[in-house]
């Protein structure tokens, strides 16, 4: 495919094949990250483990069913990414099988004579699918667990806001007691917040590659909805279309209720029982309070930050650039 792409004259095959190359060449990079990130993951799934035991050693039932619905929802958001990918897969083939004429499911160069032999195209043919549905649902689980690492975090970050904000409100402690716990939710905030740094050390530069190659690929598809002659295509190209799309809009979104919740920390602090404690408890308090002032921003590459407002900078981008490519066509 790739030699394919400097050999085709078809405007229409150019096109294809441009906006597939670079989905897959950012594929593999993501792939490649995540092999040789493997110490940075295993880091996050042992923060991960420490936050939930902190849960469960709290056993606040509030902290434990907000979770409850994070993980469901997490589960809800693996099935949304599943559902348009499959449906990428289930019609790729659909634009070959009622072509007019033989063609392949995505224009290739091969060292074989592919038109005029039924038992070498079926071949190609099969081999294209298996290696299709393969990327797809590579695809699909690159783009979707760093966003639900973020939606995890994003789950302990206001799970910790429930705990801080009743310290001092339940049953009677010790003064001692009471600092101890405040202690360990500082703790708490200290472990989200390397937490933070891994994944963004992480998952930082394939995010700026992928706003880049999701805002170029948005706009080549577009393009090639033009080139397209059965309705067939249409529906594979706009299932494309709508799976580059969604890649970033997880990741952004929870990247702005991150940076909420840290927010909120600062008033769960206020909100708990501090006027009845005592000297110590409220230095620290404060000292806490001072030092979560500074926003808790993901940044993609260490100069775009993983938020709406980029999420919404990448489709106005890709629209721009498609008004731009569409007067030249």
């Amino acid at each position: 495919m790739v030699v394919d792409l400097f050999l085709s004259e078809d405007p229409s095959q150019l096109f294809q094949n441009t906006s597939v190359t670079f989905a897959e060449t950012l594929c593999t990079i993501q792939s490649l990250d995540t092999f040789f990130k493997r110490k940075q993951l295993r880091r996050i799934n042992e923060l991960l483990e420490h936050l939930d035991n902190r849960v469960e050693e709290v056993n606040d039932r509030d902290e434990q069913r907000y979770l409850e619905r994070i993980v469901k929802t997490a589960n809800r958001i693996l099935v949304s990414y599943f559902i348009p990918f499959t449906v990428v897969a289930s019609t790729c083939f659909l634009p070959a099988i009622f072509s007019e004429k033989r063609r392949l499911l995505y224009s290739a160069w091969f060292p074989v004579d592919w038109e005029n032999s039924d038992t070498t195209y079926y071949i190609i043919t099969t081999y294209q699918l298996i290696g299709i549905w393969i990327s797809i649902y590579q695809n699909m689980l690159n783009d979707s667990y760093p966003g639900l690492y973020l939606w995890i975090l994003k789950g302990h970050f206001r799970a910790l806001n429930i705990r801080v904000s009743k310290i001092g409100h339940g049953l009677r402690k010790t003064s001692e007691e009471y600092y101890e716990e405040l202690v360990k939710c500082i703790g708490d905030y200290k472990i989200l917040l390397e937490y933070r740094n891994v994944f963004e050390e992480t998952f930082s530069g394939v995010l700026l590659m992928q706003f880049f190659v999701t805002e170029f690929t948005l706009c080549i598809t577009a393009i090639y909805i033009f080139y397209v002659d059965s309705m067939a295509e249409v529906l594979y190209t706009a299932a494309y279309f709508i799976c580059m799309a969604s890649e970033i809009c997880l990741p952004c979104y929870c990247g702005n209720e991150i940076v909420y919740e840290n927010d909120q920390f600062t008033d769960a602090l206020y909100s708990c029982n501090w006027m009845d404690r005592d000297r110590k408890f409220k230095q620290a308090l404060l000292f806490t309070m001072q030092r979560t002032q500074k926003p808790t921003v993901i940044y993609a590459g260490g100069i775009v930050r993983v938020s709406l407002s980029t999420l919404l900078a990448v489709f106005k981008s890709a629209y721009s650039l498609f008004a731009i490519v569409n007067q030249m066509r």
